[in-house]
């Protein structure tokens, strides 16, 4: 894939996941999301979110998959 389709690709990806987010009800989401925001580097954050927040995340790709 070309350096150009690539980006288009990728950008396609971030307005698909700003669309998703706007619609978000869900808290502890939310708070997953802020957390990935203000920690970038934090490689070890999906060990340290509650088991409730992890469910979410879980149940949230399962949806996003159908």
């Amino acid at each position: 894939m070309s350096k150009r389709l690539s980006d288009l690709h990728q950008d396609k990806e971030k307005l698909e996941i700003i669309k998703w987010v706007v619609t978000l009800k869900d808290r502890a989401v939310l708070e997953v999301l802020k957390m990935l925001k203000d920690n970038p580097k934090k490689i070890d954050w999906w060990h340290g979110i509650a088991e409730n927040e992890n469910k979410a995340i879980k149940l949230r790709n399962l949806e996003l998959e159908e």
